[in-house]
């Protein structure tokens, strides 16, 4: 409802979620249905891009977050003949 208002706001006369698809994202929250897309209005046969799941993109991206750390050393050394280069590296991750 929120990108229905920014559009009116804007000028467009245009709403981006009309009456129908609100009521999708509904039955699918409450278990009336169970497909997570929809046929596209205008070719049946292709699936549309907009979906009935209202997916909280916030949390899919950033939810599994965990703190991690990395360490690293790196020695080196030798003569003017040979060089010794010898690094490590200790990654952890706690969730």
């Amino acid at each position: 409802m929120y990108f229905n208002k920014m559009q009116l706001n804007d000028g467009k006369t245009a709403v981006q979620f009309d009456d129908t698809r609100l009521q999708a994202i509904k039955d699918y929250a409450s278990g009336t249905i169970t497909t997570t897309t929809q046929p596209n209005r205008n070719t049946p046969t292709i699936w549309d891009w907009i979906g009935n799941t209202n997916t909280d993109w916030y949390d899919v991206v950033f939810g599994g977050t965990a703190f991690s750390q990395e360490h690293s050393l790196s020695v080196s050394g030798g003569t003017e003949k040979y060089s010794i280069i010898s690094p490590a590296t200790i990654w952890d991750r706690k969730e």
